[in-house]
């Protein structure tokens, strides 16, 4: 997969991520530990992005849903998890909660309703269609479990929750507490740009061979 997707989902220069061992931060080898800046130069550079400063305003709160039943949310019920970070958010804040769901869970329909019409108040559906940056507009904090959508948001300059901190890529730049949503850290983002970069490849960085020595570093000898 790419974590920076949200910016162009047609991915015409095939970058991929890639690690050894494992998908998770905790668990695989991302051969990240060892920085070259130039490499997210390049990246941006090709994928047209920017970073923008923290936001300082914002309306409503992004709750970014994963996919029912999809191997990173562990076994979690997914729709429980909402319903559970929306009565959170409620202690702490009564800024408008927007759900977006995973576009690629085709089980979503049978469970929004459920987590729209969870009691609490000012609980919307994203709009049909709409992208991560479309949903960005005027936020105020995304909030998800683990997997990319925190990776753009924080990238947009929106700050960003996750609850699962050790099995997410932005754990080093994301908040974990919800009673702190109305009072989010903005960290300094360079060093986690940089090594995101680190295991993101194109095909012809494949091809060239500067995807495997870098690799190969870490390889089993």
């Amino acid at each position: 997969s790419n974590l920076f997707l949200y910016k162009n989902t047609d991915n015409p220069l095939h970058y991929l991520r890639y690690s050894y061992d494992g998908i998770f931060p905790n668990t695989g080898e991302y051969c990240d530990s060892s920085i070259d800046p130039n490499r997210w130069n390049q990246l941006s550079k090709d994928l047209n992005i920017s970073p923008r400063g923290w936001r300082q305003s914002g309306s409503h709160i992004l709750i970014c849903l994963q996919r029912h039943g999809g191997w990173s949310m562990g076994g979690r019920s997914v729709p429980q998890w909402a319903l559970n970070v929306i009565q959170e958010i409620r202690q702490h804040s009564d800024r408008p909660i927007r759900i977006r769901p995973h576009p690629g869970d085709k089980s979503s329909s049978s469970y929004l309703s459920e987590i729209i019409n969870c009691g609490r108040p000012n609980v919307v559906m994203s709009t049909p269609g709409s992208t991560l940056v479309d949903d960005l507009q005027d936020c105020w904090a995304v909030v998800n479990h683990n997997s990319s959508p925190t990776v753009g948001a924080a990238i947009e300059g929106v700050p960003v929750f996750v609850t699962d901190p050790n099995t997410s890529q932005c754990s080093e730049i994301a908040n974990f507490e919800l009673s702190q949503i109305e009072n989010p850290k903005m960290p300094d983002r360079t060093n986690w740009m940089w090594r995101l970069a680190m295991f993101h490849w194109s095909f012809d960085d494949l091809v060239s061979g500067k995807c495997w020595s870098h690799m190969r570093n870490w390889a089993v000898k």
